[in-house]
């Protein structure tokens, strides 16, 4: 009879063992799903600062974007210098322009300019420096535009302003970028720009205003402005076209395709 007891004692003990083991392993498991539902909502914390941070990158990247351009565009302006409030002293990049000013009579507007020009053209400049080039065996000028592409190479920056020798660029080749249309050869303003950017490295809208005007002015008669589409265009006639490709210049065509 005792031996019966003792035994059953020591099931109850063992029972009492593996209750209390399974009271830990419920406590535990308790834990770790705690600890599941803690690391869930940390990776849920993580996951959103991880996408504020791509925003962060993204928006910080089109800051970049937008100073790079900003500094290009800064680079691209002149370094204007003047000494207190005499413009005589005026610099540009290096350049006396106030000296340089002050030195000629005082201009008008475009179409002075375009008068000074063709005064010049037909005869009136001083003579150069240069060898005096024999004439040319290919056709007679018509228009002040044809005369300036005919105008020899080490003349152009002697007698051109800037813009002047952008237009006359541009006209020497303008069949390469010209689109031909029934009004004659058609060249866009983006075109152009495309066209200025890769030959001068630049292509601000005052400049292509002023090229587009300086080929209207000096094209006379060959050349059209025509309102399109919010926006004007530049048309060759053909017949001008075709003396332009006759004139034995040095091409220096710097896109294909540009129109």
């Amino acid at each position: 009879m005792l031996t019966t007891t003792a035994t059953d004692d020591e099931l109850i003990r063992i029972v009492n063992q593996l209750q209390d083991s399974v009271d830990g392993l419920e406590d535990r498991v308790d834990t770790l799903e705690e600890e599941k539902d803690n690391l869930r909502e940390e990776n849920h914390d993580l996951h959103e600062e991880k996408e504020q941070l791509r925003q962060q990158n993204e928006q910080l990247r089109e800051r970049l974007d937008d100073v790079d351009d900003r500094v290009d565009d800064l680079e691209d302006q002149p370094d204007v210098d003047i000494d207190g409030t005499d413009y005589e002293s005026l610099t540009i990049n290096e350049v006396p322009i106030g000296r340089i000013i002050s030195s000629k009579a005082p201009r008008g507007d475009l179409k002075d300019e375009i008068e000074d020009l063709e005064a010049r053209l037909s005869g009136e400049t001083p003579t150069s420096d240069a060898e005096e080039a024999p004439p040319s065996e290919g056709p007679k000028p018509e228009t002040p535009l044809e005369r300036i592409v005919t105008l020899p190479e080490e003349l152009v920056e002697q007698e051109l302003t800037e813009n002047q020798q952008r237009a006359r660029f541009i006209a020497k080749d303008i069949r390469e970028y010209a689109s031909k249309a029934p009004a004659g050869h058609v060249i866009k303003a983006a075109t152009m720009g495309r066209v200025l950017k890769a030959a001068f490295d630049t292509a601000h809208t005052e400049t292509i205003n002023r090229v587009r005007e300086f080929l209207n002015e000096l094209g006379q008669d060959g050349v059209d402005l025509v309102e399109r589409d919010n926006s004007k265009i530049v048309v060759f006639d053909e017949c001008l076209v075709r003396r332009l490709d006759q004139y034995d210049t040095n091409h220096g065509c710097v896109m294909e395709g540009a129109a």
